[in-house]
């Protein structure tokens, strides 16, 4: 039988996001690639860049309507928020105020009320999180 991680192991673990040697989200292809095996509560404390495709593909596969979750497998980064995604500005704010609460950012509205694919969307997000100040615990 495996002896059970000490206390200690855990609580490393959590210091830095894993090195999971999947790539960024610029390189992936697949979603499953970008997914480090974290928390959301470790994510709101850390506010790690790296969790940012995790968390944004959990976000939008929420509030994407069935019928088109499909295209969310493996989405391509040109997928149209709008008319491939069938989300409209409310939708669209609604996600935005999920991230901001999530990662603990601030997005301006002025810019991402003008981003028209997944693509653009993520890397505004993922530059965000970059780019916020790291938080004292």
């Amino acid at each position: 039988m495996p002896s059970l991680p000490s206390s200690d192991d855990l609580s490393s673990s959590l210091d830095s996001p894993p090195d999971t040697g999947r790539g960024s989200l610029a390189a992936a292809t697949n979603w499953s690639d970008l997914i480090p095996p974290r928390s959301p509560t470790s994510v709101r404390r850390r506010g790690a860049s790296a969790f940012v495709p995790a968390a944004l593909h959990g976000i939008i596969t929420h509030y994407v309507e069935t019928q088109w979750r499909f295209r969310l497998v493996e989405p391509a980064r040109q997928l149209r928020l709008k008319e491939d995604l069938g989300l409209d500005s409310l939708t669209m704010a609604e996600i935005v105020l999920s991230v901001e609460d999530l990662l603990q950012i601030t997005l301006s509205e002025e810019q991402w009320s003008h981003l028209q694919t997944l693509g653009e969307f993520l890397e505004y997000v993922e530059r965000a999180a970059r780019e916020r100040p790291a938080r004292v615990a």
